[in-house]
């Protein structure tokens, strides 16, 4: 769970406003399946708030809202990515409030998967000086202070040498995988020019990652 509270006076009529949100993190990957990107874990009567509705109302100006890109380890059923969220304080001022979990202890992985990516929390002042902000903590912000919000990835699941290279082919089109870690992690081989698996090289590289079985004496 990611929450995150945020209020102040408006300086427009002098009246108090308050935005709170939960934000969707990664769910696991489990036998047979991807975990289902971006989506509340055991959470339920909630919803994403729409950028649209927000701006009009409180004084913050988003500035992203994506997937995230790389977030965790391999495996052959894909851990869900969480979001990123990011957007700037239109007021003089303002209290941030903060309540969330996986920021140190990342999600584990099962059976040969890798763990999720922790959450991380970020406070960038006008002049660009950053700090990270502790997973429970309440804050000021000041006009110009922006905050990113990376929600947790959900751990994987299998061996990601076994992950089917079409899987991972599709990961990277949707920009959930990159093209380095598809073969540094998958050991999947992606032509750039022409966008397809280069399943002779992927063949290869696979047996070359995959360990050497120990001799026994």
């Amino acid at each position: 769970m990611n929450n995150v509270s945020v209020g102040g006076v408006d300086p427009k009529n002098g009246r108090p406003w308050s935005f709170y949100e939960t934000i969707a993190g990664g769910f696991g990957g489990r036998t047979g399946l991807d975990g289902v990107d971006a989506i509340h874990s055991h959470m339920t009567n909630t919803m994403n708030t729409p950028i649209e509705v927000i701006e009009p109302v409180c004084p913050l100006r988003f500035t992203s809202y994506k997937m995230r890109t790389d977030s965790g380890g391999p495996g052959k059923w894909r851990g869900s990515v969480g979001l990123e969220r990011a957007w700037i304080l239109d007021a003089p001022k303002a209290t941030l409030s903060i309540l969330a979990e996986r920021n140190r202890i990342p999600p584990w992985g099962l059976f040969g998967g890798k763990p999720g990516a922790t959450g991380e929390y970020y406070l960038v002042a006008a002049d660009g000086k950053r700090r990270q902000l502790r997973s429970k903590c309440t804050v000021p912000m000041k006009e110009g202070d922006r905050l990113i919000i990376r929600t947790p990835r959900g751990g994987e699941y299998g061996d990601p040498l076994e992950r089917e290279p079409r899987m991972v082919l599709e990961d990277v089109a949707n920009g959930l995988v990159s093209m380095k870690p598809a073969r540094n992690d998958y050991g999947v081989v992606i032509r750039p020019k022409t966008f397809d698996v280069n399943w002779k090289a992927t063949d290869q590289l696979r047996k070359r990652m995959r360990p050497r079985p120990r001799s026994r004496m």
